[in-house]
């Protein structure tokens, strides 16, 4: 009989997971969308605060990071995926409010891999440049 090590020597993964179901993790997610949102005196639906990943994090009781590292697990791919394209279009659509462009594009640099890109042409005008290079003999002559 193999003897057993003292629990202190066993290996953890870190604290259990706060979700064990992608249906629990859903509940709180779109608890988090919906808390975003109220009736204003004309009971008119206004929105009170914008959607951001920190504050989905914050809603779901775990760190940014972990909501990312959730990401990773195959059962929780989609869910989160999805919370995160959710939060990603509420951005993208800020942009053509006209306010604070500048902030909206940082988030979604920082938080959706957006990148600004340049586009060169260096085909002479649209053209192809043909570049010839001198055959090993021409180069022995020389």
């Amino acid at each position: 009989m193999t003897p057993r090590k003292p629990k202190h020597l066993h290996k953890t993964n870190g604290r259990p997971p706060v979700f064990e179901t992608a249906e629990a993790m859903q509940e709180a997610i779109d608890s988090y969308f919906d808390s975003c949102w109220e009736l204003d005196d004309k009971n008119k639906i206004v929105n009170i605060r914008p959607y951001t990943i920190t504050g989905l994090a914050n809603a779901l009781g775990i760190s940014r990071q972990a909501l990312l590292d959730y990401e990773g697990k195959p059962n929780f791919i989609v869910t989160v995926k999805r919370a995160k394209s959710k939060v990603a279009q509420y951005v993208e659509e800020y942009l053509f409010t006209g306010k604070n462009q500048t902030g909206a594009i940082f988030n979604l640099k920082n938080n959706f891999d957006w990148k600004d890109q340049t586009q060169t042409d260096i085909t002479s005008k649209g053209e192809t440049v043909n570049f010839y290079l001198p055959k090993k003999d021409d180069m022995e002559a020389s």
